[in-house]
């Protein structure tokens, strides 16, 4: 799904009609075909649920992703708004452990600690927030030198 999931909002949005009523209707479509995938893939074995999480929790996501996705470029800030009071009431709903480890982003959960000199340095996993690649170029070199000065 992690791959999936933005070529769904480009069909989405690609497809918004003009009156109110149809948008309610192709936003519940995309919303139940999301949910109806996910639950097959769910059944499939293909992703386990945990901390009480279900297809229906999936379901009021996706329908948040859409609205969100489609209400971005015309309110930005009720967007953000929105989208931390939702981020908020998840993490409390089911209980999220905020341990150091997990706010260290996804790539970093899988760096073992010992590797200190990767997550000194977020610019290597962070290289597409950069505009030229002499710079990521650049900082591998420099953290390299410092892995190696750390080994000897």
């Amino acid at each position: 799904m992690f791959l999936i999931t933005p070529l769904f909002v480009l069909s989405y949005l690609s497809r918004i009609p003009e009156t109110f009523l149809k948008k309610i209707i192709h936003t519940t479509k995309w919303v139940a075909y999301s949910t109806f995938l996910e639950h097959i893939i769910h059944e499939q074995k293909m992703i386990q649920f945990k901390y009480g999480w279900n297809v229906y929790w999936s379901g009021l996501v996706y329908f948040k992703m859409y609205i969100f996705s489609y209400l971005y470029p015309k309110r930005p800030l009720l967007t953000w708004l929105l989208s931390i009071c939702s981020a908020i009431f998840f993490i409390w709903k089911f209980n999220v452990p905020l341990t150091k480890r997990l706010l260290k982003g996804p790539i970093f959960i899988f760096v073992p600690t010992r590797y200190k000199f990767l997550t000194n340095y977020k610019i290597l996993f962070d290289s597409f927030w950069h505009s030229s690649m002499t710079k990521v170029k650049a900082t591998l070199m420099y953290n390299l030198k410092l892995a190696q000065k750390r080994l000897t």
